[in-house]
C-alpha cells in the first residue's frame, strides 16, 4: 500500500476553554503545526472565538476581530512564510536524523530532508539538546546551520560544519521550540 498524506484537519482551537489540556494557547498551536507538517501533513489552525464570531457565549473569550490578530494566526503566519521561502515539496519525513534526543510525547521533534541531500529541517518542540546526522546531507561537504524563531520567523546563524558524522546542538536560550535549517554550502564540493 503506497504512503498517503495526512494531516491535522481540526487539532485544538486556540483560546478555547473547552480542553481539558488548556491553556490552548501560540505555543501549543505552533507545535500541532509543525509536527504535522513535517510528519508530511497538513494542520489547519482553528480559533474559538473566529470560529462561531463570538455568538456562543459559554465558549467565548475575546471578541472574534480581536481573535484575527491572536498569537497563534501570528504565528502560524511565519509558518507559512518560512514554508513559502524553501522548496518544501522536496522534503519528506526523516526522525533518523537525530542520532539523539528525539524526545517523546510533548517533547518529541521531528525532522525532514530534502530528496536532493541539500537540507535538513528540524523542529524543536521545547528546550532541548540534541545530535543531528549531517552525513545526511550528500550534497556538500560543508552546511550552514541557521536557528529560525517559530514565532517570528527571525533567523540567527548557527554556524557552519562538515557534512560528517554528527553534530550536538542546543536550541538558543530562552525559546520555548526552535527550527534548525540545514543547508549544503554551494561550491564546498
Amino acid at each position: 500500500i503506497p504512503a498517503k498524506p495526512t494531516g491535522l484537519g481540526e487539532g485544538s482551537y486556540e483560546d478555547g476553554p473547552q480542553y481539558s489540556t488548556r491553556p490552548i494557547n501560540a505555543f501549543k498551536i505552533r507545535k500541532q503545526a509543525y509536527w504535522s507538517y513535517l510528519a508530511g501533513g497538513y494542520h489547519t489552525y482553528g480559533n474559538t472565538d473566529t470560529w462561531n464570531f463570538s455568538s456562543y457565549k459559554p465558549e467565548g473569550t475575546q471578541d472574534w476581530k480581536t481573535a484575527l490578530r491572536s498569537p497563534g494566526a501570528d504565528h502560524l503566519s511565519a509558518l507559512a512564510k518560512f514554508f513559502a521561502s524553501i522548496e518544501w515539496w522536496r522534503l519528506v519525513p526523516d526522525p533518523a536524523l537525530f542520532a539523539g534526543g528525539i524526545g517523546r510525547g510533548e517533547t518529541l521533534n521531528a525532522a525532514m530532508r530534502s530528496t536532493a541531500g541539500d537540507r535538513l529541517l528540524l523542529y524543536l518542540s521545547g528546550p532541548a539538546t540534541f545530535s543531528l546526522r549531517l552525513d545526511a546531507i550528500s550534497a556538500a561537504t560543508t552546511a550552514r546551520a541557521t536557528w529560525i524563531d517559530p514565532r517570528t520567523g527571525a533567523r540567527s546563524s548557527a554556524g557552519e560544519f562538515p557534512t560528517t558524522g554528527t553534530r550536538s546542538f542546543s536550541t538558543p536560550k530562552d525559546w520555548p521550540d526552535a527550527l534548525l535549517l540545514v543547508e549544503a554550502q554551494s561550491g564546498s564540493d
